[in-house]
């Protein structure tokens, strides 16, 4: 099992098969088992808390993301109250007002966008630096941080070094310009 942290309250949890098997949530029947269900859920909230220091008492969304071959994707989404002082938000980035994500392929840029709803940002830009592609937002929504934590990854470079050293592809109209263009 391998977990990441998304924001400062959502975390991804990416499973093998195998350990699915060994837990016997694979099996026909099990799917129905609510006990079996609330026994896993119970171990991915221990392990939230052993790794991050993430406390449950708050409501907690799942969202199962993708379930293939080789393993199960789940997103743990908490309610946001008690994550103010949390000290993985970036708060130069915040306090300037844009978020910055980085993506390896296009094709997660395309995914990422497509699942976007219109209130989800005010402002989205695309730009490329070094072979990677960086995703700046503005006026952002609890939403897209976990929809961009799942397709790429907080970077630690700032907005002014991407502009500087890197090219604009699209600006502002990210969203719109990729949907009409490679459709939604």
């Amino acid at each position: 099992m391998k977990l990441e942290r998304l924001s400062s309250n959502t975390v991804k949890f990416s499973i093998s098969i195998d350990e699915l098997e060994t837990k016997g949530i694979l099996k026909d029947d099990q799917w129905r088992d609510s006990l079996v269900w609330h026994e896993f859920f119970e171990e991915l909230m221990d392990e939230m808390y052993s790794e991050y220091g993430i406390d449950l008492e708050s409501t907690v969304t799942v969202e199962i993301n993708s379930v293939n071959s080789s393993e199960m994707v789940l997103i743990l989404t908490l309610d946001e109250e008690g994550f103010e002082d949390d000290p993985f938000v970036d708060g130069e980035a915040e306090e300037d007002g844009y978020l910055l994500y980085k993506f390896h392929l296009f094709e997660d840029i395309l995914s990422f966008v497509r699942r976007l709803e219109f209130d989800d940002c005010e402002e989205l830009s695309l730009y490329s630096k070094d072979g990677i592609y960086f995703i700046e937002a503005k006026q952002w929504s609890k939403r897209l941080v976990s929809l961009a934590g799942e397709y790429g990854e907080r970077t630690s470079e700032t907005i002014y070094t991407v502009k500087e050293y890197g090219n604009i592809i699209i600006d502002r109209t990210c969203r719109d310009v990729l949907i009409e263009h490679f459709g939604g």
